[in-house]
């Protein structure tokens, strides 16, 4: 019996249009995905990193204390996950718990529970949906001691990495997040960055009609530095000193911003 073929309806043709053109426009513009997605209102400043590290390859925050770097970090790898399909999203940090604190900063604003969520009155469900979930595990964050991790439907994960560097060799990833870059060795700076060598427009075929020039462009692969600063002769200054010489001279693969506790009392007196 011949098997009756399936088209798509011009109705449903029309959603998965408007569901494109949704993505695209909030892969433009990481503040309103932010608002719209997780429900999340950014300050003027975070905004500004945000849409300023979005698409960098290296970036550089060196922001005071209680500016909210890990809540920005969070906000940064749940929308990187949730609107790129296959994303290896890290979070390095001096110590295996600040990373897991980072995580937990995710779960909180996903599961819409905790310290973090309890600030944000409008926080939405709609990344709950997307993640890969099991009886055994209901919510979908996994609690492993060696890295925590949760994994969405379009193929992203986000893990978290220890400080050992002998349990951070190997892995390939598409953003790193150093959380606490000032404070973590020199030794794990340099092979959690070697996950990012790796070109992610190389792409190879048999084909004699296969030319890659035609093949659209992937994400960057991206390196965040975030921390207070510490003293002169730590890797995290000279990234960032090397990074705002470049940025300075019109590298638009380099971003670097330098927010300090009084230009947090400017922006709030405003």
């Amino acid at each position: 019996m011949k098997q009756k073929k399936v088209v798509m309806t011009a109705t449903k043709r029309r959603n998965c249009q408007l569901d494109a053109a949704a993505i695209a426009y909030y892969r433009r513009n990481p503040c309103i995905a932010a608002e719209e997605i997780l429900g999340i209102k950014l300050l003027d400043s975070q905004a500004f990193l945000l849409q300023s590290s979005w698409d960098t390859p290296n970036c550089c925050w060196a922001c005071s204390r209680n500016f909210g770097k890990s809540f920005l970090i969070a906000v940064m790898a749940i929308l990187k996950a949730v609107l790129y399909e296959n994303q290896n999203i890290f979070i390095v940090s001096s110590v295996g718990s600040q990373a897991k604190e980072t995580f937990g900063k995710i779960e909180e604003l996903v599961l819409r529970k905790g310290r973090t969520a309890e600030s944000i009155a409008s926080l939405k469900d709609i990344v709950a949906n997307e993640l890969v979930t099991s009886p055994n595990n209901k919510d979908g964050f996994k609690h492993n001691p060696e890295s925590f991790s949760c994994e969405f439907w379009n193929g992203s994960h986000i893990f978290t990495l220890n400080s050992n560097p002998d349990n951070v060799r190997g892995k390939r990833s598409s953003v790193i997040f150093f959380d606490e870059a000032a404070f973590c060795s020199e030794e794990l700076l340099a092979i959690a960055k070697a996950f990012g060598a790796q070109e992610s427009n190389f792409q190879t075929s048999t084909e004699e009609t296969y030319d890659p020039r035609k093949r659209p462009k992937q994400l960057p692969l991206q390196v965040v530095y975030a921390s207070s600063q510490d003293t002169m002769d730590t890797t995290f200054y000279k990234n960032y000193k090397d990074f705002a010489k470049q940025m300075i001279a019109g590298d638009r693969n380099y971003f670097v911003c330098d927010i300090r506790s009084y230009s947090l009392m400017y922006l709030s007196a405003r």
